[in-house]
């Protein structure tokens, strides 16, 4: 049984009940083999599958949906989480290593690592042969929400 959702960035999602109930999962505590699990996929396979899954441009699109409108509900902004990081990095009264954490934290959302990240993925290509349409146009939204992102 397929679900469609229509996503507020104009195109549509379809989705699985059990790949629906994957991101829904997936987005609790970011774990693909315990979301999977939950999911309904087996056990022995749910690591490979939650791999799979991640990698589906359609899934990154529904996740995406669902972290914003988790943000929406908690009215959280990534510059109060990062405002949050940023006290407890620089509180006499933290233990040394949750500074460091919160230091990490903040050149993450800053995006102080991407080069290092780059370099590790520069060899690797997405694999498109396997892509539905419906996946292609998916992952075409997805790559154009991250370039207006970095237009900002």
């Amino acid at each position: 049984m397929t679900d469609k959702r229509v996503s507020k960035r104009g195109g549509e999602t379809k989705l699985s009940d059990k790949q629906r109930k994957f991101c829904e999962e997936y987005v609790v505590d970011y774990n693909g083999t315990k979301a999977a699990e939950r999911a309904g996929y087996s056990p022995r396979s749910a690591k490979e599958q939650a791999s799979v899954l991640l990698t589906k441009p359609n899934i990154q699109l529904y996740m995406q949906e669902l972290k914003e409108k988790a943000a929406e509900r908690l009215e959280v902004t990534v510059d109060d989480i990062t405002e949050k990081f940023k006290e407890i990095a620089y509180s006499s009264e933290e233990r040394t290593t949750d500074r460091i954490k919160a230091l990490e934290n903040i050149a993450k959302r800053l995006g102080y690592y991407e080069s290092h990240n780059k370099q590790k993925n520069s060899g690797v290509t997405e694999d498109f042969s396997n892509f539905t349409d419906e996946e292609l146009e998916a992952y075409m939204r997805l790559l154009r929400k991250k370039e207006n992102k970095n237009d900002e």
